[in-house]
């Protein structure tokens, strides 16, 4: 039998690491790093798809837009979209009380 998942219910999370005393930070410290790894990567990806000059989308241009007012010699498109998507990251886990 399916059973289903009502709106706000949470789901258990399965993990690799052993549950200790203290496993909630645990998983909250494995979020967060899995969170910075992802939006790193993700940086890299959008500096090489904006490198590579298919077009870019609506989020992209933004940071496009951000990036071309810098002054010379600042990072580069991928590390500004990385820094921008930290910096939303940062202020969604100050405004969520969940976290």
């Amino acid at each position: 039998m399916a059973s289903s998942v009502c709106a706000g219910q949470k789901l258990p999370v399965v993990s690799r690491f052993k549950a200790h005393k203290g496993g909630k930070m645990q998983e909250h410290t494995r979020r967060i790093w899995m969170t910075i790894v992802g939006v790193l990567v993700c940086g890299f990806s959008v500096g090489m798809f904006n490198f590579s000059v298919l077009g870019l989308d609506p989020f992209q241009v933004f940071v496009h837009g951000v990036f071309e007012i810098l002054p010379e010699g600042a990072p580069g498109f991928g590390t500004v979209y990385a820094a921008i998507n930290l910096l939303m990251l940062i202020v969604i886990f100050l405004a969520d009380s969940n976290c």
